[in-house]
């Protein structure tokens, strides 16, 4: 997917565990789709090969969202 549709992707490694407190961690692997805001948008827990393209519609929604403009925050 990365490699067709490209994307700024940042990989986290959490050895503290902060992370997975933070945000409630529920399984694993767990995969979080936050915004360009911080906000988190969807969570998923487990693998299932079938909800693929519900991930990449919602990636692709979450990319096409433009920036929010710093000076209405």
């Amino acid at each position: 997917f990365l490699a067709e549709f490209g994307g700024d992707l940042q990989v986290v490694w959490d050895d503290e565990g902060a992370l997975a407190i933070a945000y409630g961690l529920e399984g694993m692997p767990a995969s979080y789709l936050i915004d360009r805001t911080g906000r988190l948008r969807k969570s998923h827990f487990g693998f299932d090969p079938k909800k693929l393209p519900e991930i990449q519609a919602e990636v692709e929604t979450l990319l096409a969202e433009k920036v929010p403009d710093a000076a209405k925050e």
